[in-house]
């Protein structure tokens, strides 16, 4: 998200950039503002892991049923997915998910 408003923002005009970052730089040091007294940074950290390990799974099992249940429909013959895509995506999707099963299971359940 915020690559992609830099990325727009190069394409503008020097005002509007500088008006953007300076955006940018509040919310993230209100996001610090806001989350820093509640817990510790190194709790805030591994959180952000999590939720970012969680958009990992979801954006991988999305992506596969992105590119073979929903795109295939709308494209021709020679560009439609093979099945090594659908092999590899699977297996990143599988991996991801049993990572995050895992990790919460010694994080939350073990003892």
């Amino acid at each position: 998200m915020f690559m992609a408003v830099f990325v727009v923002a190069l394409l503008l005009s020097g005002v509007v950039y500088r008006l953007i970052e300076r955006v940018m730089v509040l919310v993230a040091g209100g996001i610090s503002v806001v989350t820093v007294p509640f817990a510790a940074p190194g709790e805030l950290i591994l959180f952000s892991a999590v939720v970012g390990f969680a958009g990992t799974v979801t954006f991988t099992i999305c992506l596969l049923i992105w590119n073979h249940l929903v795109m295939p429909k709308h494209l021709p013959a020679p560009l439609r997915p093979g099945r090594w895509s659908w092999t590899g995506i699977s297996l990143g999707a599988v991996a991801c998910t049993l990572l995050a099963v895992g990790y919460v299971y010694v994080r939350f359940m073990s003892g």
